[in-house]
């Protein structure tokens, strides 16, 4: 092959390598489409709902784009509990070929905080993303006595205060909406035989002690989770 014509050889091969070169990196990942971090949009994970001090089921997920909206590869990513007092893992990580970082997140031990996680770039001013949940009482939950012990009473009428009871979980978190029993051991009667906590936990009823004494027991206040739980309240009768 003359001279000329080797020299005419390398300049094709030339123009084919740098064509090919220039197709591998027209992607949405090359220099030529891919700008800084300009905002963290979530994919999945948000407005999820666990019991206290709980994982919860599905990963938050992000992903990292551009200003024109293509997503980018390796940006260091943090998700920090802003409310709450929960925890994530990773604290930070880096978004991967498809510009996405994930972490999990285990809820605090209050369902009255505002349980929040903050995903933003590490080092930019790119837009963050905030995720929410809902933190649900835990359990065991505890029945406890407040008020309506050893009442003085008059045979025949109404206690003057309401027997109280207040269900609270391990962190003491008002359990609201479950139910509590109300009964007595012999003569009178208790009003409501059934209620439910109130949102603050508290399940109140009326104790009408019996009309002899001999038939004045006590009233009993029942709950169940899952273990059952009994509390028995006294009265004193007045003096004749």
């Amino acid at each position: 092959m003359s001279t000329r014509s080797s020299f005419i050889a390398f300049l094709a091969l030339a123009v084919v390598a740098s064509g090919a070169t220039s197709c591998g990196t027209d992607n949405k990942f090359g220099p030529d489409r891919v700008g800084p971090p300009a905002r963290v949009v979530k994919i999945s994970g948000d407005s999820q709902q666990a019991a206290v001090t709980t994982r919860l089921a599905d990963s938050l997920v992000v992903e990292v784009d551009d200003a024109t909206g293509h997503p980018l590869r390796g940006a260091p990513v943090t998700f920090t509990v802003v409310s709450g007092h929960g925890s994530v893992s990773p604290a930070q990580a880096a978004t991967d070929e498809n510009g996405l970082a994930r972490a999990s997140w285990v809820l605090g031990t209050s369902t009255t905080d505002s349980q929040r996680v903050v995903a933003r770039v590490a080092g930019s001013s790119a837009t963050a993303a905030t995720f929410v949940a809902i933190a649900r009482v835990g359990h065991p939950i505890t029945m406890q006595m407040v008020r309506g012990e050893f009442q003085t009473g008059t045979l025949g009428a109404p206690l003057s205060q309401d027997l109280v009871v207040r269900l609270v979980d391990p962190y003491g978190n008002p359990a609201a909406e479950y139910g509590v029993f109300w009964g007595v051991t012999m003569g009178g009667s208790i009003t409501p035989k059934f209620v439910k906590a109130d949102a603050d936990g508290y399940a109140r009823a009326r104790w009408t002690l019996a009309t002899t004494s001999d038939s004045v027991g006590t009233a009993t206040a029942f709950f169940y989770d899952p273990i059952p739980q009994l509390l028995y309240f006294h009265a004193v009768l007045a003096s004749p």
